[in-house]
């Protein structure tokens, strides 16, 4: 199975191709050169025909209820916005990719680390899903509720499709996959997926990528086979 890393920091991918060799996972890596803040309107055009809008607040003035979805859009802190809109496009092009592809590969970030042998035949449920693959403690926000619900089912020794867990906000903001670091992607995610963009502009890629818009479509495994190396954000820093 083809496995696309996203890559801005070179030493990071590959430690991240090292855990795939390491863990003998059934993947074949394969660099993806990130979207820089510079090419993001380049890379937009080669997507869509037509003008796709970021649609989602860059500062806390622009926070507000979503009318069109139903949630509330909050922005991410970051020293350069750019950046945050950039990352959702190195995303965006892989869902481009994975809609035009005949089966379905894996999207990982940089910073994910394979702990165990990941092999897709062991999927034995797999139905076109988009499915995380991260463990959610540390990378993801309630990560400690996140990773308890997923506990609380009951759980066997095989490899299990669960759906994500919905947390417990008071204002609606999207649930999606835990750091959004490391997930499969079917040809109709991918096209799901722009579906999503062409419908309700561009938001951040773990956003728009949620189980409010996706519903059973969007599910996660257990166990989980990555985890995000500890190091200083390129999207916040």
């Amino acid at each position: 199975m083809k496995a696309y890393i996203i890559t801005s920091e070179t030493d990071l991918a590959q430690q991240c191709i090292q855990s795939i060799e390491k863990t003998e996972s059934a993947l074949i890596p394969e660099m993806f050169p990130a979207t820089t803040p510079g090419q993001i309107k380049e890379h937009m055009r080669k997507i869509f025909d037509i003008r796709v809008k970021w649609n989602y607040p860059l500062d806390p003035s622009g926070d507000k209820l979503d009318m069109a979805t139903g949630l509330y859009k909050k922005h991410y802190p970051a020293a350069n916005p750019d950046k945050v809109i950039a990352c959702a496009v190195s995303h965006l092009r892989l869902w481009k990719l994975a809609s035009e592809s005949e089966s379905p590969f894996v999207v990982l970030e940089h910073d994910a680390i394979f702990q165990k042998r990941f092999d897709f035949s062991d999927i034995k449920e797999y139905n076109n899903e988009i499915v995380g693959l991260n463990d959610p403690r540390g990378v993801t926000r309630k990560s400690a509720e996140y990773y308890q619900k997923i506990m609380m089912t009951p759980l066997s020794e095989r490899v299990e499709l669960l759906k994500v867990p919905a947390l417990e906000d008071d204002l609606p903001l999207p649930c999606g996959l835990a750091g959004n670091s490391a997930y499969i992607i079917s040809p109709e995610g991918g096209r799901h997926m722009l579906d999503l963009v062409e419908s309700y502009g561009l938001w951040p890629n773990d956003a728009i990528m949620c189980r409010q818009l996706l519903g059973s479509k969007l599910k996660v495994t257990y166990p989980f086979f990555t985890k995000c190396i500890e190091h200083k954000s390129t999207t916040t820093t």
